[in-house]
Formats: C-alpha cells, structure tokens, sequence
C-alpha cells in the first residue's frame, strides 16, 4: 500500500483497502496473492504466509499462489497450493526453489499443485474446499511428512510424540516445531533408548530436524566421530569468527538463538564441556578448561585476531583464555562477557535474610521478564528456568553425597551425565581466583541487577588493565539470551566484531 499510484486524470479519491496482497506481474496485470489476515503465530515467529506465496510466485513455473492453514496447533501444518503456468512444474522442484530462498521454520509441509483453485460463486478462493480432504486427493502433493527409511519413521515418531503434534515436517527444526532445551534432553534420552546411541545435546544445534538427525545417526553409526569440545553452529559465510564458552550446565543449547541472530555476518562456534560423552574425565578447574579449549580453538583457527565471549560462567573460561592468549602475544579483538560476575566480588554474606533477600529480587526478575514475552515464550522461559533449576538441586545433591569421580559413569544416561557435568563446573566456578588481565574487556550487562552486585563493572575492574566498556542490554539478570531480548545482544556482539576492537567507556 501506497507505492501503487494512478497515473494521470484528476486527483481521486482515496483508494479503498480491501485487505488482499497483490503482486504486479510482468505485464502489468495483478496476481492476488492472499488475504493480509493470513498470519500464522509460528512458536517463535510471526509466519506470514503471503511471503510464502510471494516468494514462490518468483518461480518462473508458477502462474498464481494461495497459502492456507489447515492446522493451528503448535508445530503448524502449512499447505501450499499453486496454480502453475507450465503444466510440467512437480511439487519437489517448488520445494528445492522454496528452501533457498526462505529459512526453515517458513517452509510448507505441504505443496498441492492444482490446474486450478476451487473458487466461491462470488469469485473468492473456496477456503471451505481446499480444507476438504477429498479435494486434496485430487491434485499432485508433495507432503514432508513420510519417513523414507525405519531411522526417519522411528524418530519422526518420537518428535510427534514428544510435541503432541499429529503429523511432523521431516525437514523442520524441532525448535521450530515448538521443542525447547528440556524437552530436547527428553528427546535425546528417548533417542539413546531406541537407537543405543547416546548424542550430545549440541547435536541439535546443527541436526535438528528429523532428516538431519537421522542424517547424523547413519553418518556417525560405522565410525563414532571424535569427540570435541569445539562445535561449528553456524559457520557460513566467510565473517569473523566468535567463539563462545558454555555456561554452567556445559552443553551449548542456549546460544541457539544468539547465533541464529548473529548470521550470517559472523561465523558462530560453541565450546562444550569435556565429560558430556560419558568417556572424557570432566574437569574441574577453569584453567583446565581454558587450555584445552584454547587447543581446539587454535586446530580451527591458528591465529588472530580472536573474538572470545561465554555467559555467565563461560565468561570466566573466554577471560582465561584470553589471559593465554596474551601470553603467547596474540591479539584478542574482543573478550565478551555476557552478564559474567567475578564472584569473589560478591558481597552476598550468606545469612538466611540474605538467601531470601536474593529470591525474592530473583523472582522479581522473573516475573518482569515474563510480562515481556508472548504466551508460547513464557512456556519455553519457564520451562527452561525449572529444567536449570532441577539441574542446579541434582547437582549440589550429587556433590554433597558422593563427591566427584574424574570420569562420568557410562550407565547414567544424557541427564545424568548433565547433572554430573554440572556438579563439576560448580566446583570448579566457586574454587576460581581471577588473575589480572593486561588487555580490554567488554561485559554485557543486564540493566537491573542483584542488590549484591552493585558494582557496575562487575567485580573485574580491579583486575583488568586495559579499558572495560560497559554494554547495558534492556533485560533483567537471566534473560539476555532469549527471544526477544537476544536480538539486542546479537546486534551488539555482531557490530563489535565487525569494527574489530571494543570502543572504551559505556553505553
């Protein structure tokens, strides 16, 4: 609306909005592309459908397109149906066009190509009849939803199942679908007790769909992949690359969002702690974890300028390496600390006031974040809170009963080695004494804290020699990384690797 103009005549009057989307072909003619309403609330996403049909129309093969919703529970069946200009066009060529040009959670499940759309007796496209199964049988589909061996058809079960959907795009992100982090353990423990293959979480950074997993189970089945605590998560493109330490729970799930929004300016790397294999001895000291992951970093990446960054306690392990780094006279570009608090700062006196004083501001947090996020957002935030929070308990419980063997037993599972992996990184972030570091450091922090941290710089400036920006994201503790606050985070990281060099003051 409004870049069409009459041309010529007298002034008319103003047009009126019919609420259709059109496309001007060619010829000047207009192809209608669908109803403005048409929008699908995608778990995650706005699915705005006449981008669909729009992007489609591209297709030199298609005459004219209609995208409609057949379902509406989460994990929504999108159907496609195109009235093609060649009578030659297949469904699978539309699909092959499709996925180059739109990302994934935007692909249709579903193509129906018809010699032509059912239409009311005013003219209107026959919403009532494209709904109706019997006319679907009529017309040429391509449906994802088909296993094309027992691996694909066992998993797409497991997906349906776990995300109470009926029927599963093949090809789809289970993030996209509706999964999340908590069930994406749950995912994992059922794929370890039907297949006898025990995957590392960050599997799902980069297989997450039932093709891509699948993929990965025949791909790795003859000869188990070396274990590696380095996991390339979004590396097209030829950009800086950022690697990123894990936090506290030690698989690298949570930066899903933030290297998504990071592409593809920046190649985007996660480092996973050692032991979340069940047969690496987990380690117990930053400085540990800081050497070995500095080993893999340098196998992918030689020489600088590096960019290094973690959450929380991952921003301890990316100022170790740092540290090394500088050691060995190699130039760190950005050290990013994502709402990382050097402990031995704190000023919390531990008494049982205290401890409740800090719940109660944490569930203060909680709650204004949650007044920020839309309904599915809220389900996920939760979900993920309680799943950290049962980690966290297990964890501790774990510690104090048995204390910690060097390596993580073979028979306990994805979620007990989580908990095992956990337990050490706790042990090994409360026994961590930060040393000065002689370069700049940039820490990204919420804009509402802990009462015991009212340190704005956060407990580093006494130990970092070079200049500390300070970058202010509108979020409260905890929150930074998810949908919608993350894309403020992302802006910022991706505008400081791309200028090379943190700017000294605060923002």
């Amino acid at each position: 609306p409004g870049r069409l103009r009459a041309s010529g005549g007298p002034a008319a009057a103003p047009p009126t909005i019919t609420g259709d989307w059109m496309r001007v072909r060619n010829d000047g003619t207009l192809a209608r592309l669908g109803r403005a309403e048409d929008l699908d609330p995608s778990p995650g996403y706005t699915l705005e459908l006449y981008e669909i049909a729009a992007t489609l129309c591209q297709h030199p093969g298609v005459w004219s397109a209609h995208a409609v919703i057949i379902a509406t529970a989460p994990g929504n069946h999108v159907v496609l149906h195109v009235v093609p200009a060649a009578a030659s066009l297949v469904p699978d060529d539309l699909r092959a066009f499709l996925v180059e040009r739109l990302p994934a959670y935007m692909l249709p499940a579903t193509i129906a190509v018809h010699a032509h759309l059912p239409e009311t007796a005013s003219g209107q496209i026959d919403h009532t009849k494209l709904h109706d199964v019997r006319w679907l049988t009529t017309v040429e589909v391509y449906d994802d939803n088909t296993g094309r061996d027992e691996i694909e058809t066992r998993l797409r079960d497991i997906f349906a199942d776990l995300l109470h959907l009926p029927t599963v795009d093949l090809r789809r992100s289970f993030f996209d679908l509706g999964g999340h982090s908590l069930l994406g353990a749950k995912l994992f423990a059922r794929i370890e007790k039907e297949f006898q293959r025990r995957l590392p979480l960050a599997t799902l950074l980069t297989n997450s769909s039932v093709r891509g997993l699948a993929k990965h189970l025949r791909d790795s089945a003859a000869e188990p992949a070396r274990w590696s605590c380095l996991v390339p998560v979004q590396t097209a493109g030829d950009g800086p690359k950022f690697f990123c330490m894990h936090g506290a729970g030690g698989n690298i799930l949570l930066y899903r969002d933030l290297a998504r929004r990071m592409a593809p300016a920046v190649r985007f790397y996660g480092l996973q702690a050692q032991g979340l294999d069940g047969q690496s001895p987990c380690l117990m000291r930053i400085e540990d974890m800081a050497a070995l992951y500095l080993r893999e970093i340098q196998a992918e990446q030689p020489a600088g300028p590096y960019y290094l960054g973690g959450y929380c306690m991952g921003g301890n392990v990316a100022y170790e390496i740092a540290k090394l780094l500088h050691r060995r006279a190699e130039q760190v570009n950005l050290l990013a600390m994502l709402d990382t608090y050097n402990l031995q700062k704190s000023n919390f006196s531990g008494n049982a006031f205290a401890r409740f004083r800090v719940w109660l501001q944490k569930a203060s947090f909680h709650l204004d974040t949650l007044v920020h996020l839309s309904m599915h957002q809220r389900r996920v935030y939760l979900s993920e809170k309680l799943r950290m929070a049962g980690e966290l308990l297990n964890s501790q419980r774990a510690a104090s009963r048995r204390g910690f063997q060097r390596t993580a037993g073979r028979d306990d599972g994805n979620d007990g080695l989580t908990r095992f992996v956990q337990s050490a990184n706790h042990v090994a972030l409360r026994a961590y004494e930060p040393r000065p570091f002689g370069g700049q450091l940039t820490l990204f922090r919420p804009a509402k804290n802990y009462y015991t941290f009212p340190d704005p710089e956060m407990g580093w400036g006494e130990l970092v020699d070079g200049p500390i920006e300070s970058v202010v994201v509108s979020t409260n503790p905890h929150a930074m990384l998810i949908e919608p606050f993350v894309q403020q985070l992302a802006g910022a990281l991706t505008r400081r690797i791309l200028n090379g060099t943190a700017v000294a003051g605060s923002q």
